[in-house]
């Protein structure tokens, strides 16, 4: 669970698969790889039957150290995107293709056994430079703090500035109703594309066995130029390899289920 969609037409009718190894390899190190795969049919207008073709390979090699109170996380993602850049037809030879390579460290630091505090860093190193043609929109910053309310009931709040001027702000909680489900709910705000928008967040998951999940999530977007709706449905499942080494694959759909106005971020290819 956690699912996130950022609001644009990208989301609708979009496929997602993916796998995810772990390796334990000391107590204190660990190590993480994820791919996922995306396919979108994006509309030419919310209302109109007239799509392009985007698709979407991702790969994540995450590191992470834990040293007393402090854990360290440093993160290399690569982003490969192609497009078909027509509506109603599709032409491979036409498909215009990208790559986009980030990195990125985390610090958290847990100050009190309820308390933690982070401080994230993530930087583009190649990017199409029509998407991100300045320096600083390459750039974001975000810091954040999770509180332990109460033994079931936690409390997360991050802030991500991009160093353009582009803010997000995230506030939610997170309760467990039994050992195998738990609910939660967030409210983001997001300065994107010259407007302001707000996301309500309402998701549940349930571990189905001991190495099974399914989750479904509620979003809507509301903006001054739109209102969109969405929602999510994912299955994973998990297999521990041998000792230290975990195995999982997950499938996901979204679909938007209602637009007034123009979202952000939604044009012509």
């Amino acid at each position: 669970s956690g699912f996130y969609a950022d609001g644009s037409l990208f989301d609708q009718g979009q496929y997602k698969y993916g796998a995810e190894a772990f390796y334990q390899f000391t107590r204190h190190d660990s190590a993480r790889f994820r791919w996922d795969g995306i396919w979108s049919e994006v509309p030419l207008l919310a209302q109109v039957s007239q799509y392009r073709r985007v698709h979407r390979e991702m790969a994540v090699f995450q590191l992470k150290h834990v040293e007393g109170p402090f854990t360290l996380t440093g993160e290399y993602a690569s982003n490969y995107m192609e497009d078909s850049a027509q509506f109603g037809r599709v032409n491979w030879a036409d498909f215009r293709r990208k790559w986009m390579n980030v990195l990125a460290s985390q610090v958290d630091v847990k100050v009190h056994n309820n308390v933690t505090f982070f401080a994230r860093q993530e930087g583009v190193l190649t990017a199409d430079e029509k998407l991100l043609p300045r320096w600083n929109d390459r750039l974001t910053t975000s810091v954040g703090a999770r509180f332990g309310l109460m033994d079931n009931l936690e409390l997360n709040i991050t802030e991500s500035v991009r160093w353009n001027g582009e803010n997000a702000t995230a506030v939610g909680l997170r309760t467990k109703l039994n050992d195998q489900t738990d609910v939660y709910a967030q409210q983001r705000f997001q300065y994107r594309a010259g407007d302001w928008v707000s996301t309500s967040v309402v998701g549940a998951g349930q571990n189905t066995d001991k190495d099974s999940r399914a989750y479904g999530e509620y979003q809507l977007d509301t903006g001054s130029r739109m209102q969109q709706s969405r929602a999510v449905m994912g299955i994973s499942h998990a297999w521990t390899l041998f000792e230290g080494v975990n195995l999982s694959v997950g499938y996901e759909r979204t679909h938007v289920l209602g637009t007034s106005g123009t979202a952000p971020g939604v044009g012509p290819p």
